[in-house]
């Protein structure tokens, strides 16, 4: 069964597909921290009320009774004591992570966090749970539950098979929107989740999407999404782009590689005609002088060589293209993009 660290990269490959954005991919050059707080407030506790020690005063003067007379009790005054509780050692505060597209969120203990410029992913350790949140900024006319149904379509004819119950409402930071819990199936294991989305701007679309695997779902990973979706908030002015110095692919946002390429990565073949490539987080990114058609064409002709099958070819709007290929239990993911007009930008995971 394949993890869900390639689904995380299959997934993210397919919102270029399915969003016409230039998205990066979640391993390619983003952060991967583990977040060793969780995401609750903590307060001091309050101290016993019965305290440990009684002081007594006593006044300075007391009356000596007459010999004839039954003394009366002598009275005596019980100050409250002064409490101070005991220092105990708390959690330290849970950093609030600010996406650039315009939103910003609370990460949740135990989880890796994976940030692009304007998409997240959040895994279990175990690679069966995901999170992942993206944006896009394309002005949109239609509905929201054409918006959620596009989703959803898209998904399901990149992953394999999806299938959505009734939607619902749903609010993120504060915006209204819908969702729809999900089944299906991805590259052969049962699969649930939930798809949501809201538009808190006419040219600002918020989208996440939460799954798990091996009947995680209803136990664990819709704790994740509901804990990840309620700290959400919008940012009405999202962070500034950089002004420095542009360069011919300064607006692209995967990493550029520049070291020499390699003649093959992870037992994947590297285009012969590779101007420059490099080695991220289990993947491998280089640029070629060729086009997408002629890069798919060469994997296609390779990874068959190599006893790998292909198991499916998506396509965006944009000309991106995904070829997934499996080989037992094992999937390798090519993603290819336009890089500028002569030249492709290759993505290999394994």
């Amino acid at each position: 069964m394949p993890s869900l660290s390639r689904i995380t990269h299959l997934v993210t490959s397919w919102s270029l597909l399915a969003f016409a954005l230039a998205t990066a991919l979640l391993s390619a050059c983003g952060r991967q921290i583990e977040v060793s707080t969780v995401s609750t407030f903590t307060s001091t506790p309050k101290p016993s009320q019965t305290p440990t020690q009684t002081i007594t005063s006593t006044p300075t003067q007391t009356a000596i009774p007459k010999p004839t007379e039954t003394p009366l009790p002598t009275h005596t005054e019980t100050p409250v004591p002064t409490f101070t509780p005991t220092a105990t050692a708390t959690e330290p505060a849970v950093e609030t992570i600010v996406v650039e597209s315009g939103f910003s969120f609370l990460p949740v203990s135990g989880f890796l966090v994976d940030v692009q410029p304007n998409q997240v992913g959040i895994t279990s350790k175990d690679d069966e749970i995901l999170v992942f949140m993206a944006t896009s900024d394309e002005p949109t006319d239609i509905s929201l539950q054409d918006t959620l149904d596009n989703f959803i379509t898209n998904a399901g004819a990149s992953m394999g098979e999806l299938t959505a119950n009734k939607s619902f409402t749903m609010t993120i930071g504060d915006v209204e929107g819908i969702a729809a819990d999900v089944t299906g199936i991805f590259l052969g294991s049962d699969m649930e989740g939930r798809v949501a989305v809201v538009t808190p701007t006419e040219s600002f679309t918020f989208f996440a999407f939460g799954l798990a695997v091996n009947n995680r779902w209803n136990d664990e990973g819709v704790s994740l999404f509901d804990n990840v979706i309620t700290t959400i908030s919008f940012i009405k002015d999202p962070l500034p782009e950089d002004t420095g110095p542009t360069e011919p692919n300064a607006d692209f946002l995967l990493p550029i590689p520049t070291g020499k390429p390699a003649a093959e990565w992870n037992g994947l073949p590297i285009m012969p005609q590779a101007i420059a490539g490099d080695e991220g987080e289990g993947s491998y990114y280089f640029t070629v002088e060729a086009t997408a058609e002629e890069v798919e064409a060469f994997y296609e002709d390779e990874m068959q060589q190599l006893g790998w099958s292909l198991l499916g070819v998506g396509e965006g709007e944009t000309g991106a293209l995904l070829v997934i290929f499996q080989k037992e239990s094992e999937v390798a993911s090519i993603s290819i993009l336009l890089f500028n007009e002569s030249t492709s930008y290759v993505f290999l995971v394994r």
